[in-house]
């Protein structure tokens, strides 16, 4: 069984990279990529990228960037979808995972 998109909150999903959104059914008008390695697709999303790399201390303005993006796609009603490697959807999302 294949790892997929999660809706953490509602409208903000997390998950894999290297995914098509729309074969998982998931909607987004935003997708905020932190490993840009391996994207996330759909086609109707704008993307932002935001390179946070795994199992090191990053820049925390490329974090705070990254969870501002967020802030104001959902405060519009928008969509979003994280996906990174290991461990960092959680902190980005603003949430322990």
């Amino acid at each position: 069984m294949r790892e997929g998109p999660a809706e953490v909150v509602p409208g903000l999903y997390a998950g894999p990279g290297c995914v098509d959104l729309e074969e998982w059914g998931v909607d987004v008008s935003l997708i905020v990529t932190l490993d840009p390695t391996c994207p996330a697709e759909h086609p109707r999303a704008r993307r932002v990228v935001y390179p946070v790399r795994d199992m090191e201390v990053e820049p925390v303005r490329n974090v705070a960037m990254a969870m501002a993006s967020i802030a104001r796609e959902l405060e519009r009603g928008g969509k979003v979808y994280v996906h990174c490697g290991v461990g960092l959807p959680g902190p980005v999302q603003g949430h322990d995972p």
